[in-house]
């Protein structure tokens, strides 16, 4: 997730640098030392080592690992997720724009009975 060679090398390591400055605050505070015992989660981006940025959801759980106390950390990649949502939001406020500054008269109905209006133009 963070493009490193080989992933063995980060065995041991470290994984903060590699969290966007933007969400350090954020993923130390649910991640951290310190932290409550017991499942934690967030939503962060996390920083590639060639500066590509990738919106990740992650989980960690406290373990036994070869007799010592660890947090496990398991992440998800949803860059995409992310930006469909962010093109959603965008076309949803051009579709706003445009049914507030038209003359014409526009309308969306559901496709069966009973047929709501999903949107409409101001000068319905």
């Amino acid at each position: 997730m963070v493009s490193v060679p080989d992933a063995s090398a980060l065995l041991g390591q470290s994984l903060w640098p590699f969290v966007h400055r933007d969400d350090l605050a954020l993923a130390q505070t649910r991640f951290g030392v310190g932290t409550p015992i017991g499942e934690r989660s967030a939503s962060m981006r996390l920083v590639r080592t060639n500066g590509a940025v990738v919106h990740v959801e992650a989980v960690s759980l406290a373990v036994r690992f070869a007799g010592r106390d660890c947090t496990q950390v398991i992440g998800r990649d949803v860059t995409d997720r992310v930006r469909a949502h962010e093109a959603l939001v965008r076309s949803e406020a051009q579709l706003a724009r445009v049914l507030a500054s038209t003359d014409l008269i526009l309308f969306r109905l559901e496709p069966s009975p009973p047929f709501r209006a999903l949107f409409m133009s101001a000068a319905v």
